[in-house]
């Protein structure tokens, strides 16, 4: 195997280990920067796996509770260009929970 070979291996698993490490507060956070009417507190996880122990909605200055979130993001998914998620809305007795390809 040549050099050029261990050097995008090192580049590609540097990249794997940086991109499993974001945390969800990042991503929530630029998702609020885009979603006004959506809220969340209590965020916790990574990227791939997290959650918020609050969320709701507003909506024409209304707020509608959807409780605690969970996801979770298929890493390979994204590098097979299929990616996949889900979530998860738990509020009181009422759960909802989403697949998506």
């Amino acid at each position: 195997m040549t050099k050029n070979y261990w050097i995008a291996f090192a580049i590609v698993l540097w990249l794997v280990l940086i991109l499993s490490t974001i945390p969800a507060s990042w991503a929530v956070y630029i998702l609020q920067k885009n979603l006004s009417d959506w809220q969340v507190a209590g965020v916790s996880g990574s990227l791939w796996r997290g959650s918020a122990k609050k969320s709701q909605l507003l909506i024409d200055n209304q707020s509608f509770p959807l409780g605690e979130l969970q996801w979770q993001l298929d890493p390979l998914g994204l590098l097979q260009l299929n990616p996949c998620i889900s979530f998860s809305i738990y509020l009181q007795h009422q759960s909802i929970e989403i697949h998506g390809h």
